[in-house]
């Protein structure tokens, strides 16, 4: 799972299906493990994960894009653009 928020869905849609979640300590939390047959995870549970975890990145997006509006309306005019080269910080190479 590449977020809290996937393996939260993940988890909640294996708790549908009677199946219990685990990970050992010292694993990252995006981490979880299942014991079941490979066949009931890849025709119901992975296709059934994917179908929400769409519907939960379509939604992410939408609330992230409304509140940076919200916030500060952007415009490609409102940018400015300095001519000249970039500074070298101290101790970086230059290009």
């Amino acid at each position: 799972m590449h977020s809290r928020w996937e393996k939260k869905l993940f988890v909640a849609i294996c708790g549908k299906h009677g199946i219990r979640t685990y990970r050992y300590i010292r694993q990252k939390y995006t981490t979880t493990t299942v014991r079941l047959a490979k066949p009931f995870m890849e025709s119901v549970l992975w296709p059934e994960y994917k179908k929400y975890a769409d519907i939960l990145h379509k939604l992410t997006e939408e609330i992230s894009s409304d509140l940076i509006s919200k916030i500060h309306l952007v415009k490609e005019e409102d940018e400015t653009v300095i001519a000249g080269e970039l500074p070298v910080m101290p101790g970086a190479s230059a290009p």
